[in-house]
């Protein structure tokens, strides 16, 4: 699985950016939680996703005509957003 990973030194939080187009398996919806999980032990958060929540959150990117989405994790939390398309 591709995916795109940021560190933000100044923040103190990671972006990982998945493609949609990268769901075609149940398995790459278990590989896309294991990796949000080993980000998330860095900041000593459990996140209790299973592939429903990432069926949920592709649809809605799919909804707004976006490509990809990331999850930002820090310690205040992890949250999902859809980054602008750039054409």
């Amino acid at each position: 699985m591709k995916v795109d990973i940021t560190f933000d030194k100044e923040n103190e939080s990671a972006q990982v950016t998945f493609s949609i187009s990268q769901f075609i398996s149940e398995r790459r919806f278990n590989e896309a939680r294991a990796i949000i999980q080993i980000f998330a032990g860095d900041f000593s958060l459990y996140p209790d996703l299973d592939a429903d929540d990432f069926t949920e959150i592709i649809n809605k990117a799919k909804e707004g005509e976006h490509e990809s989405f990331t999850f930002e994790i820090s310690e205040d939390g992890i949250e999902v957003d859809f980054p602008v398309k750039k054409d």
